[in-house]
């Protein structure tokens, strides 16, 4: 239950939020110090940061996080890797699309890989399309989308199926 749906949890819990957010913008440090203690019952050393946990919070805090968004969206990083010059390690984009109804699945080879581009578990690897039917994989496709859309832009992206020399599917998507 989220606490604006929640009369009572709204006036009980609105002036921790509202505290919360004026110390993220006037000390954002002791936000994340304090959240962190709650959270792991220990303070962050920041001068040495020992955990991912604590090194992440390092980096939010003492580094330029403006190109995260970019480099967590897996269409809009292929631009990215484009410019440092490594698109060879691109794996082959059949496609991109804002739902699986716009798909055509008529198009696509017989093997490919599904995914949305904000999220992750949301995968779905078809080794034969003509062994599944289509408006299953379309089914499940709209699920991962209307899951992830409500966390920022979502789109649906289309890959070649990479296998390593034995025949076996590489997972790396």
């Amino acid at each position: 239950m989220h606490v604006k749906s929640n009369k009572f949890l709204h006036i009980l819990f609105m002036p921790m939020i509202k505290f919360c957010d004026y110390l993220g913008k006037k000390n954002p440090l002791l936000l994340t110090q304090l959240r962190y203690f709650e959270r792991f019952h220990k303070f962050i050393d920041f001068r040495n940061p020992k955990t991912i946990n604590e090194k992440i919070q390092w980096l939010k805090l003492k580094s330029d996080i403006s190109e995260w968004t970019r480099l967590s969206d897996k269409y809009l990083v292929r631009d990215y890797i484009k410019e440092c010059g490594c698109e060879n390690n691109l794996v082959t984009l059949y496609g991109k699309w804002d739902n699986a109804n716009q798909i055509d699945f008529d198009l696509l080879p017989d093997s490919f890989v599904a995914k949305a581009n904000n999220g992750c578990g949301s995968v779905l690897i078809v080794e034969d399309k003509q062994l599944v039917n289509v408006e299953v994989i379309r089914e499940k496709l709209n699920t991962f989308h209307s899951f992830w859309c409500r966390r920022g832009r979502n789109s649906i992206l289309v890959n070649k199926t990479m296998y390593h020399s034995r025949g076996v599917i590489k997972v790396r998507y």
